[in-house]
């Protein structure tokens, strides 16, 4: 028995490793084949993120409150307004031209996360559904809390449902696309679900700030790794698509 669950926790390490070198290996190959301006764009959203961090980050933020990451629509939070507007366009284009159900898919995921940041759809929804289910505070977290992560799984089950779908109905590009994407996907979750909770949880207040810093920092950099991966990765789909015609 004992010999059986150690072959187990192996065989799900391995796989685990598989998966990560797959998504290392399709991620720097996608970047690698892009053109230098999606590179330098890349690089420049980069460094505007460390700079809302950096500010964020001061002991004084006086005169630059609506640079600070956590700002509600302050100048940092627009900025993930323009990198999820850009992937709406990109995949939406992609998915026209090139007949992607997969591209398709994962623009009206990325349509539903530009809504739900601009218009906090699930702080609102959160709210009223904790009080129309009579929610209550627990582990630290608020009643809110518990509606919010209540409102983004409803969202998810649609979401997950219509990128499975496209996924059965895919090719190993479009597939392996889906892979690498996910993955990010999960890097975002971890900073704006996990990192937040946590944020909410800790005692005290110096840490709480770290937390968010982490968060809201973490979150930035990661949507400009998407935008850069699904940009190039549209730009092969799409070359894939014209020599095929």
């Amino acid at each position: 028995m004992t010999w059986l669950f150690e072959r187990t926790r192996w065989d799900v390490g391995r796989i685990k490793a598989a998966r990560i070198n797959a998504f290392t290996t399709d991620f720097s190959a996608t970047l690698k084949r892009s053109p230098r301006v999606l590179k330098a764009a890349l690089a420049a959203m980069l460094v505007i993120d460390v700079i809302f961090i950096i500010i964020s980050a001061s002991e004084d933020v006086r005169g630059f409150q609506d640079h600070h990451i956590s700002f509600d629509i302050g100048h940092a939070e627009q900025f993930q307004y323009v990198k999820w507007a850009i992937l709406l366009v990109t995949l939406g284009y992609v998915s026209i031209a090139a007949r992607s159900l997969m591209h398709c898919a994962w623009a009206v995921l990325f349509l539903y996360l530009l809504i739900d940041d601009s218009q906090q759809l699930h702080e609102t929804f959160g709210k009223q559904l904790a009080q129309a289910w009579g929610l209550r505070p627990m582990l630290g977290l608020r009643a809110q809390d518990f509606g919010e992560l209540a409102v983004t799984a409803i969202a998810t089950v649609p979401l997950a449902c219509l990128i499975a779908a496209a996924y059965s109905f895919s090719d190993r590009n479009a597939r392996r696309f889906c892979h690498t994407a996910g993955l990010l996907l999960v890097a975002l979750a971890f900073f704006g679900i996990v990192m937040d909770m946590i944020e909410i949880i800790v005692p005290w207040a110096r840490l709480r700030q770290v937390c968010g810093l982490i968060e809201d920092g973490g979150e930035m950099i990661v949507a400009s790794l998407i935008v850069a991966y699904c940009v190039g990765n549209s730009l092969g789909a799409g070359a894939r698509s014209m020599s095929v015609d």
